[in-house]
């Protein structure tokens, strides 16, 4: 029965809309590819946009904290890495490369009780934090 409930949580717990922002910038308009490998500088710009998408989690939200005893906690799910690159479930050390092993590997860590709520200054200059260094690491990339 706990695997169920546990699957149903994984399986919705992403449905609520995230949080997006515009952001624009000026960017090349080459013609050709060859214009990205032999003139890039010389292009004329443009202004292009995109959407920054903010996750959507308890610590960033905005409601008031508040306890829900019927929540599901993962403190406890400290995985380990193998060298091929698979998460290991806590105790059993099998990989978790399907949804049906990563159900059952939470089974072993997952508690019930969870603090839910956001903290607005830190929430704050998190995302002040993260938009500034996805433009800086744009500006300072090579494409």
């Amino acid at each position: 029965m706990r695997l169920l409930i546990i699957i149903f949580f994984l399986n919705f717990s992403y449905v609520n809309a995230q949080k997006t922002e515009k952001i624009v910038f000026k960017s090349a308009n080459p013609f050709a590819l060859s214009d990205i490998i032999t003139d890039l500088e010389n292009q004329q710009e443009q202004e292009v946009f995109g959407k920054l998408t903010f996750p959507h989690n308890s610590f960033d939200s905005q409601e008031p904290i508040e306890y829900n005893e019927k929540g599901y906690s993962f403190k406890n799910c400290l995985f380990k890495l193998n060298s091929e690159g698979d998460v290991l479930m806590n105790y059993l050390n099998l990989p978790m490369s399907s949804p049906l092993m990563q159900n059952i590997g939470f089974l072993f860590c997952v508690d019930r009780g969870v603090n839910l709520g956001g903290n607005p200054e830190s929430r704050e200059k998190a995302f002040l934090f993260s938009r500034s260094f996805m433009l800086e690491t744009k500006k300072n990339s090579s494409f």
